[in-house]
């Protein structure tokens, strides 16, 4: 079934990328989908979905009888509606007349202040490593950050409600576009280890922004996952052309930080000759983005000759004594 209307917070238009998300009596998150801004309004399109009878074991929506609540994420808080709807009905996907059927009405929310991103977890980079299992079903779809393009070695990871991880890979860049395509695994249970998500377990999804050091948990508890044998499930990220925008800064509590990346140090080649069989000091410098000192160290000695000690000389420079082997004469090099 379909509800429409037009969203309002305080009596104000909610911002851009706001997203309306619908839970049944039991808390589950039977829908959600970001509201459409046009002329000023902000309207309501969600389709509200209903439990899949062949999965008796997990809750995956509306059951005939329950009834329904909304509530709209405006990008820093969860946002209210007073009424808790009895109406709804599978409709193959169209509005039920009565229930949230006008386009136009106006669906006003209160501001609560609180459950937003102070409620939602966050995950550290580099992930944990996830165990790959024989239950599977594929996540599809377009990741954004503070609705801008995600680029290339940003990941997408998954985690079941207790944290443990259930997947993760590189996001799909293409034409500036970051596609999502990656494994979501279930829990063995044929092992006692907890490997993945269960049977009525939720899921988050975590996005690692390379470019910031930071990764920002979804602002949504997906509670989707079924066994599709790789194959993505309806409902539940089977949109290669879903938007799906992970909204936060540092100091929001979905967000974890890393600080800034710090840019190996540089040091610099330089060409120096000596005389056969006549020892030659060397003054080795270096670099470095962030400013700060350098050590100094040999990765490769000399193949015709021998290195003293390094010597320290300052923040950014060293010397050594390279002595040739006796008679020799031509190049050689060594790395530091």
């Amino acid at each position: 079934m379909m509800i429409l209307g037009v969203a309002t917070i305080d009596e104000n238009t909610p911002p851009d990328g706001s997203v309306i998300a619908a839970f049944d009596s039991d808390g589950n998150c039977a829908g959600a989908a970001e509201l459409i801004v046009q002329g000023g309004s902000s309207y309501i399109q969600l389709p509200i979905y209903p439990d899949d009878s062949t999965t008796p074991s997990i809750d995956e929506g509306m059951n005939s009888g329950e009834n329904f609540t909304i509530e709209l994420w405006d990008g820093a808080n969860i946002n209210d509606h007073d009424t808790e709807y009895d109406c709804w009905v599978s409709n193959n996907g169209a509005p039920m007349n009565g229930c949230l059927s006008d386009y136009t009405q106006e669906v006003p929310f209160t501001s609560s202040g609180s459950g937003g991103a102070d409620d939602w977890p966050e995950y550290a980079y580099p992930f944990d490593d996830f165990t790959p299992g024989p239950a599977s079903m594929a996540f599809l779809g377009i990741a954004t950050i503070n609705g801008g393009a995600s680029s290339s070695g940003d990941i997408i990871a998954a985690f079941d409600q207790d944290g443990t991880p259930a997947g993760a890979g590189e996001l799909v860049v293409n034409g500036g576009t970051g596609y999502i395509s990656f494994t979501i695994y279930g829990d063995d249970s044929a092992t006692e280890e907890d490997e993945g998500i269960g049977a009525g377990d939720d899921f988050y999804l975590t996005l690692y922004d390379a470019s910031e050091n930071m990764t920002i948990t979804y602002m949504q508890t997906f509670d989707c996952w079924a066994n599709e044998n790789g194959a993505s499930h309806p409902g539940c990220g089977n949109e290669w052309d879903q938007v799906w925008n992970f909204t936060g800064s540092c100091g929001d509590d979905n967000v974890w930080c890393g600080g800034g990346l710090n840019n190996p140090p540089v040091a610099n080649d330089q060409s120096v000759t000596t005389d056969e069989d006549v020892s030659l000091e060397i003054g080795l410098t270096g670099s470095d983005a962030e400013g700060d000192p350098l050590t100094f160290t040999i990765v490769d000695a000399p193949s015709y000759g021998s290195l003293g000690d390094l010597s320290s000389t300052g923040d950014y420079t060293s010397t050594v004594m390279y002595a040739p082997d006796e008679d020799f004469n031509g190049s050689d090099s060594f790395t530091f």
